[in-house]
């Protein structure tokens, strides 16, 4: 009887184990290049296996009206450029817009997918930089604390719009669950231009925030931002839901 049950046991823990790590993704891949007026372009390449399961897409998920952590309240402008697998042929895709977040439904309706797959998602932001009397920054949650999947690997690419002295830079990474202020990342100044901050083995759940401070000068808001001063925006959150 003993074994019996002691079979049971396992087999149902396997069963959760499988349902709650039915898919994961392998690489995701960062890309965000940042303009002189503060605006940005966002490219995430995101390999995810399905395995064995079928699935119309994804849902992605990332919020335009939120609250920091100082209670003040950001309008982020948002734009998808365009949505596309590895091999740059478009994806289908669907917009909705709700109160404080973008929904883009990709996939189709009717058909399904599994096994590996490559979503290659563009899009724009403004509103998202902390323009302080000494510098200015981005904090930005490159990869969000909402995905209830593992992530191997994690690389986060910024283009800064000029060059910026190695000296001059302020540099932080933050990983794990929401809230967290620990890092499991490093980061690599590879040219007076280009920041990359690489990370891997993630749980679910937890995610990827990087900071960069730059030197004033570097970053001239038009004047339609500069409403957005000296406010301490929080990246937008990501959620990735298979569908």
């Amino acid at each position: 009887m003993f074994n019996r049950v002691s079979l049971l046991v396992i087999f149902y823990l396997c069963v959760a184990c499988s349902f709650s790590c039915a898919w994961d993704i392998g690489n995701y891949k960062v890309e965000i290049t940042l303009n002189k007026d503060g605006s940005f372009v966002v490219t995430e390449e995101i390999d995810a296996d399905f395995g064995y399961e079928s699935k119309h897409g994804i849902y992605r998920d990332i919020p335009t009206r939120y609250r920091d952590e100082n209670g003040h309240l950001y309008n982020v402008r948002f734009n998808t450029l365009g949505v596309w697998d590895e091999n740059r042929n478009r994806r289908e895709y669907f917009e909705e817009n709700n109160s404080n977040y973008k929904r883009i439904k990709i996939g189709s309706p009717d058909w399904t997918v599994s096994g590996r797959q490559t979503y290659v998602i563009t899009y724009s932001v403004i509103g998202a930089i902390l323009f302080l009397p000494d510098h200015d920054e981005l904090y930005w949650n490159a990869i969000g604390s909402q995905w209830a999947v593992n992530i191997d690997h994690v690389r986060v690419s910024l283009y800064l719009p000029e060059a910026v002295s190695k000296e001059s830079l302020k540099i932080a990474t933050f990983t794990g669950r929401q809230g967290s202020r620990t890092s499991n990342a490093a980061s690599e100044i590879v040219s007076d231009n280009l920041i990359i901050f690489m990370g891997e083995n993630y749980l679910p759940y937890e995610g990827f925030t990087i900071v960069v401070g730059v030197p004033k000068g570097i970053l001239m808001p038009s004047e339609s931002y500069s409403s957005h001063e000296e406010k301490s925006p929080v990246g937008p959150w990501a959620l990735l839901i298979p569908v």
